[in-house]
């Protein structure tokens, strides 16, 4: 027998994922989660964190324009890690 899962079920289910998501993208937006996966960037990220620009972040610069350079950044920079 197969269950099946109800409306409240998929709501739930919803936003599970939802939330998974946004925190995910509030996590890998912080520059320290740049500074964290990519050994190679630590003398960068030391020397940002500690220069006048230490208030804007990564991808703030290191992203195409618009949305989908935003995304196309951070799935590269997810891909690196």
């Amino acid at each position: 027998m197969r269950s099946r899962l109800t409306m409240k079920g998929w709501i739930l289910v919803a936003a599970a994922v939802a939330a998974v998501a946004l925190l995910a993208n509030f996590l890998t937006a912080r520059s320290q989660f740049c500074g964290s996966c990519h050994s190679v960037m630590g003398a960068h990220y030391a020397s940002w964190s500690s220069s006048s620009h230490s208030s804007v972040q990564c991808l703030d610069c290191h992203s195409d324009p618009g949305w989908i350079g935003y995304y196309h950044s951070k799935v590269n920079g997810v891909r690196n890690a």
